[in-house]
C-alpha cells in the first residue's frame, strides 16, 4: 500500500508538521467489505472472512491496498494507525480543540499533523479503544483506560467521552531495551551500567526518578532482566507496563477499582518474594515498599520528578510522608532526563547519607560511594574483592557490546 510519510516537514505557517498520505477506498467499497467481512466471519474466521471479501475487488485495487486499509479501517483505529506504526512516534494525541487536529510526540516534541477527525470519528475511535481494552464506555461511565495492541505494538490509551466528542491520548510502549542496548543508546555509560547492574543484584534498592516520557520504566526493566532466574521477583503496578522477556519466576499484580496498590502490596509482603516492584510510588503503597526494605528485603520503584533533590521533599511530604531514616533504607536514587536533541540519559545517581544524599555519579563522572561497602556488609566480604567484581563487569559489558558491534 502506498504510503507517505514526511516526519517532519514545514506547513504552509512555517510551523512544524508531521505529514502522512495514505490510501484510501471509495466509502461505498469500504462499506462493502465490512459487510462481506462480518457475514462470514463467525464461520470462516476474520483472515478466511479478509480473503474471501478481497477477491471480489483485487482485480481493480492492489491487494495488499484491500488488507491495509481493511485492517485500519475495519478492525484498527483509522487515521490513527499509522501514526502508532511509526517507531519514531511517541505519544499520540486528539485533545478535541477546535480545529480537530491530531498530535503526535516525536523526541520529547509535540507537532500538529496533517490529520483531521471529527466529533463522531472521534467518537468511533474511542469506543474502539475502549473494545480493545476491553472497558466499558458510554455516556453514563465516559472514561476508559488501558494498555492496546495493534499490529503488535503496544500502547496506553486513555479516552474521555464527551457530547461534542472524544478526548483520546495514546502512548506507545518503548521498544524493550536491554542494559547494553541502553549502552549503545548513551542513555548508560558501560561504568554506571556495571554499578547499577551490580547493586541490583546484589539486592539493593533503589528509586529511579525523572519526568513523563524520560525512560524510567525502560532503565527499570533493563535492571529487572539482569536479576537471576533463581530469584522471585514480583511487579505490582496500576497497568500493564512491565514484561520481562523469557522470565519464569516473575509474577505481575495489577491494581484495580475491587482491589488497590495498597491491598495487593499488603499481600505481597507475605509472599517472599526477593524483589518487589513497584510501578510507580504515588502515595500509601510506597511506604509499604519502603517498610519491606527496610526489614531487609530488596525493592525498586519509578518516581516522578524533575530532580532527586525535588523527588525526597516530596517524597516526605503527603500523601507519602516517610520519615529520613526510612529514606536512607533506598541505596541509590537515580536521576534519568531528555536531552535537548531527545536523548535519554542518566544525568545523577545518589546515595544516602546523614546529610541528605551525595552524588555518585554526576554527568558522566562516577565514584563508587558507598556501593562497595554496603556489599561487603550486607554479603560479608572483601571490599577489594567486590571492587574486583565491579571492574569484571565493566569489562564483561564492553566486551558484550564488541561482539554484538563485530
Amino acid at each position: 500500500a502506498e504510503r507517505i510519510i514526511e516526519s517532519p516537514s514545514l506547513n504552509e505557517a512555517g510551523s512544524s508538521q508531521y505529514t502522512v498520505q495514505e490510501p484510501n477506498l471509495p466509502k461505498e467499497i469500504l462499506e462493502d467489505l465490512r459487510s462481506e467481512i462480518f457475514g462470514r466471519i463467525l464461520e470462516k474466521g476474520k483472515e478466511k472472512a479478509i480473503e474471501l471479501a478481497v477477491k471480489k475487488y483485487e482485480r481493480r485495487i492492489p491487494k495488499d491496498t484491500l488488507i491495509y486499509v481493511i485492517n485500519r479501517d475495519i478492525f484498527g483505529l483509522g487515521e490513527l494507525q499509522p501514526l502508532l506504526l511509526d517507531p519514531s512516534i511517541e505519544d499520540v494525541v486528539y485533545p478535541l480543540t477546535g480545529d480537530d487536529v491530531v498530535y503526535v510526540n516525536i523526541g520529547g516534541n509535540w507537532m500538529r499533523t496533517n490529520l483531521r477527525i471529527g466529533s463522531e470519528k472521534s467518537k468511533k475511535i474511542a469506543f474502539r479503544l475502549a473494545e480493545l481494552m476491553g472497558r466499558q464506555l458510554s455516556y453514563g461511565h465516559p472514561r476508559a483506560e488501558g494498555m492496546v495492541e495493534i499490529d503488535g505494538i503496544k500502547a496506553r490509551a486513555h479516552v474521555f467521552l464527551t457530547e461534542d466528542g472524544a478526548v483520546i491520548s495514546i502512548r506507545k510502549y518503548v521498544k524493550d531495551m536491554g542494559l547494553l542496548d541502553l549502552v549503545k543508546s548513551g542513555t548508560l555509560t558501560a561504568d554506571l551500567a556495571a554499578y547499577l547492574e551490580m547493586a541490583v543484584l546484589h539486592g539493593l534498592s533503589g528509586l529511579i526518578i525523572g519526568e513523563t516520557g524520560t525512560g524510567k520504566t525502560t532503565l527499570l526493566k533493563a535492571l529487572l532482566e539482569r536479576i537471576p532466574e533463581n530469584k522471585r521477583v514480583v511487579v505490582v503496578e496500576d497497568s500493564e507496563e512491565i514484561w520481562l522477556k523469557g522470565r519464569r519466576n516473575f509474577t505481575r499484580l495489577v491494581g484495580s477499582d475491587q482491589h488497590t496498590l495498597v491491598d495487593i502490596m499488603k499481600d505481597v509482603l507475605r509472599m517472599r518474594p526477593d524483589y518487589v516492584v513497584l510501578g510507580e510510588a504515588r502515595g500509601e503503597e510506597t511506604r509499604l515498599l519502603a517498610q519491606y526494605i527496610r526489614f531487609g528485603g530488596s525493592g525498586m520503584t519509578t518516581f516522578h520528578a524533575s530532580s532527586i533533590r525535588s523527588a525526597l521533599r516530596r517524597l516526605t511530604s503527603y500523601p507519602i510522608e516517610l520519615n529520613k531514616e526510612v529514606i536512607e533504607d533506598f541505596s541509590m536514587f537515580i536521576l534519568i532526563k531528555r536531552t535537548l536533541e531527545g536523548k535519554r540519559q542518566v544525568i545523577e545517581v545518589a546515595e544516602p547519607n546523614e546529610n541528605g544524599v551525595e552524588s555518585t555519579y554526576l554527568n558522566g563522572w562516577i565514584c563508587r560511594g558507598q556501593l562497595v561497602r554496603k556489599i561487603a556488609e550486607r554479603e560479608a566480604r572483601d571490599e577489594k574483592d567486590v571492587e574486583k567484581e565491579l571492574s569484571e563487569r565493566k569489562e564483561r559489558i564492553l566486551e558484550e557490546i564488541y561482539h554484538e558491534k563485530s
